[in-house]
This record gives structure tokens, sequence and C-alpha cells, in this order.
């Protein structure tokens, strides 16, 4: 690793994504989750709610290695197996897709899915130079950091981070599907603003984390620029002449993302607010979380009370 974290954890690529960690660290996407529904988000951190994987996850994930490393791509490759691809040689198995890739055939010899084929046709175009991309070498790739804000401790894993000086860049991939409208956002005043793709996913949310853990981590950085790397997947958008293509949006300065959106808040509001309460959620036992939060959610009351009877009153409309 080039650049060497302050902050001291044991977090790893294999326990990232564990209960444990995700017991004692909040994530730009559990936080998301929090805002969104404090039930759900209780449930998942608690091993109630199972993660569930789906293509287009997957697809993300495919493509996420193949920008990593040779190691990641491969690795990824062999454990999806088949899934991506819609037709095969006969008498293929799940090591086929490995075996042509890295064998003597060209990578075009597969067929992807639909959900796939955006990424599988960007690899693929990018063949001749993944050893180019492998071997880059300006940025940290994956880096897992840790940090705190007030109360709440929080785990970031940052695609590319490269430090010059006193300034970071941050380079972030993300599969998306356009759309040509994603809504507006309300200010303080009341007026009402377009959002961005980067907005419509609180990606806004995401890097102000992501910076401020750079910001503790290498207290040399005062200034922190993100960039997006998109991988379009089609969609409801002007670009019909190359429904899918890799898009890089232009270098943008952390503060320049961060607006009052958030019902008057801004992304560092709700780190220094709302953040605070999903931490203290997090860590509450069940019959804390049902008195908070329990007395009338249905959903939450028939995961946790394990077959026992449930008065008709719960039963209503909402």
């Amino acid at each position: 690793m080039k650049f060497k974290p302050k902050n001291q954890h044991d977090i790893t690529p294999e326990n990232y994504f564990s209960e444990a960690v995700g017991k004692r660290y909040l994530s730009s996407h559990a936080l998301m989750s929090f805002l969104k529904d404090p039930s759900t988000f209780w449930l998942k951190t608690n091993g109630y709610l199972k993660g569930s994987s789906s293509e287009s996850a997957d697809a993300g994930r495919l493509f996420h290695a193949f920008m990593e490393s040779e190691e990641a791509f491969k690795e990824e490759l062999a454990h999806l197996g088949k899934s991506p691809f819609t037709k095969l040689p006969k008498g293929s198995d799940d090591t086929t897709p490995f075996e042509i890739v890295f064998g003597d055939n060209a990578p075009e010899q597969l067929n992807p899915k639909a959900t796939f084929k955006a990424v599988w046709d960007y690899i693929n175009q990018s063949w001749e130079q993944r050893h180019t991309i492998w071997n880059d070498d300006s940025y940290d790739k994956e880096t897992i950091l840790t940090g705190q804000f007030l109360d709440a401790h929080f785990k970031g894993r940052l695609d590319c981070l490269k430090i010059e000086d006193d300034t970071a860049y941050i380079y972030d991939y993300k599969t998306l599907t356009l759309k040509n409208y994603y809504g507006s956002w309300r200010d303080s005043d009341g007026y009402y603003h377009e959002k961005t793709f980067i907005q419509d996913h609180d990606y806004d949310l995401q890097m102000a984390i992501y910076a401020e853990l750079v910001k503790q981590n290498y207290p040399e950085v005062k200034d922190v620029y993100i960039t997006f790397g998109v991988l379009i997947k089609g969609g409801k958008h002007d670009f019909v002449d190359y429904p899918t293509s890799f898009i890089n949006t232009k270098p943008m300065h952390i503060e320049t993302l961060i607006e009052p959106r958030f019902n008057g808040k801004t992304a560092y509001d709700i780190l220094m607010d709302d953040a605070q309460m999903a931490y203290r959620v997090m860590q509450m036992d069940e019959d804390a979380f049902i008195e908070a939060f329990g007395g009338d959610n249905l959903f939450l009351e028939m995961l946790l009370k394990k077959g026992n009877p449930l008065s008709a009153e719960k039963f209503k409309l909402s």
C-alpha cells in the first residue's frame, strides 16, 4: 500500500461485509438504509434479514474486480462461473468461462446475459489494455479506511485513492442505468433544484464520508477531489447511439457536491446528527429496539415474535 492510513483496524477484504464487522462500523450503505427505514436497517445489521445477490449486483462486482486487478477479476469470474452468460459450448461447466478468458480463446466467444452486456462489452473492448489497467500504480486500489464522527464509527472501501502533496483524489466506479430526469430536491427557501445521478443514488453522502475518512487517516490532506467512472448500462437517456459506454466525470471538489437537500440538511449534517442515532440503534438489543421502533411495525413483529399470535389490530392497511 502506497498511502499508509493513520487509523489501524482489523478489517480485511474477506471480512469487510461480515456481520461482526457490520456491528462495529457503519458504512455509507448502512447509513442510507437507516435513513430510509430504521427497522430494516436494524434487522439487516442483526442478521434477521440476509443480503441476497442479484444479477445487477453481480455485474457491478465483476466490473469492479476487472478494474481492480487480474487476481480480483480471476476470483470473481471463477465465483460467478456460468451465471453471466446465455450460451456456452456444449458440455460446459462453471470452469468454462474462466478457461475461455484465460486460455487460448478470445473472450468475445462468450455471450453475456442482458444484465451483464454493458460490463462484458467494456471488458471485451479493453481486453488488450488490461495489463495497463491492472498495473496502474498511481492509485491505491480497494483501500479500506476507518474513522469516527462524534461517537459513530465508520468504515469505507475506496475503489481508487491517490494523494499528491495536500490533495487527495478519489476515483469511484459506478454501473448505472441513466434516466432523462432524476426528480428534484427542495432547499430551505422553498426553491426546487434538479437532481443528478449522484444525488439520486446518495453518492454525495457516500463521498462526504469517504472524504472525511481520508482526511482523518492522512492529516496532510486539505482538499479532496472526486471522479466517477460510470459504466452506463443503457436506459432512458439521450445516448441512443452508444447505449453502453464508459464515461469519466470531471474531477469535483467535495464541497461542490454538498447541498442541503436532506430536508434542509447537508451530508455533513447527516454525519453529525443522523449517523449518531444510526450507530446507537445498531447497538440496541431486541427489546430496546422493539420499544423504540416496533410498536406498529407488522413486518418487524412477524420476524421477532417467532410464530407467537399477533393481535388483529396489527393487520391493517397503512
